[in-house]
């Protein structure tokens, strides 16, 4: 890379440059890539096009960051909410809908294999929003909040959204996960793949996913 940028006349802002190691092992591996005269410190994280990567790839550090950022948005609907405003569940559940929830579901498809426990959490984002909406206790069923606000889980939003990427993916031959999804799963590996939750879905939702008769 280094020779390739000579030349060329490019030069890589070598401050700025790390590398990472990406490995389902739980040791640190310890690699040292040199970048011309220097050696690239390694990172355990890296943010490309606003998601976290982690070395292990479980996804906790972008869940974790986007539950923040959540919560951070929930802020204005409880200022909505208030004696001063005291805004309809109608204008908190688009506040919501247009603000919150976007930054709860930002590139679900990319961490759609994250483990239950990490999703959860944001899960617990929008039941607060929920009970802000409404004005609920805690004690309010989820399923009645959801029910009532008319605001799907994001469970089911997720699962939709990586059957629709499935899709696509399926009608385009050139997409590097094309023939990937057409091969079959395999499970030598502690961590399931988004082949795995394509099918996943795909067999718990036959009856609706089935072509109808003409």
């Amino acid at each position: 890379m280094h020779k390739w940028t000579q030349d060329w006349g490019l030069q890589i802002n070598q401050v700025k440059t790390q590398s990472t190691v990406f490995s389902l092992s739980t040791t640190t591996e310890q690699v040292k890539i040199r970048l011309g005269d220097r050696i690239i410190p390694q990172a355990e994280t890296q943010i490309f096009l606003g998601a976290t990567l982690d070395s292990r790839l479980s996804r906790k550090p972008q869940i974790e960051s986007m539950r923040k950022r959540g919560i951070q948005k929930l802020s204005l609907l409880k200022r909505l909410s208030g004696i001063h405003w005291v805004a309809s569940p109608r204008i908190l559940k688009t506040v919501y809908t247009g603000t919150v929830r976007p930054t709860l579901e930002y590139g679900t498809s990319a961490w759609a294999t994250a483990a239950k426990p990490h999703t959860n959490k944001l899960d617990q984002v929008q039941n607060m929003g929920l009970r802000t909406i409404l004005g609920e206790m805690k004690s309010t069923p989820i399923a009645t909040m959801q029910k009532t606000a008319g605001v799907e889980p994001l469970d089911s939003r997720r699962n939709a959204n990586v059957l629709t990427r499935g899709e696509k993916v399926k009608r385009m031959p050139d997409h590097p996960l094309h023939k990937r999804l057409q091969n079959v799963t395999k499970n030598r590996l502690k961590r399931i793949s988004l082949n795995h939750v394509l099918k996943e879905q795909l067999r718990k939702q036959s009856d609706i996913l089935a072509p109808r008769p003409e």
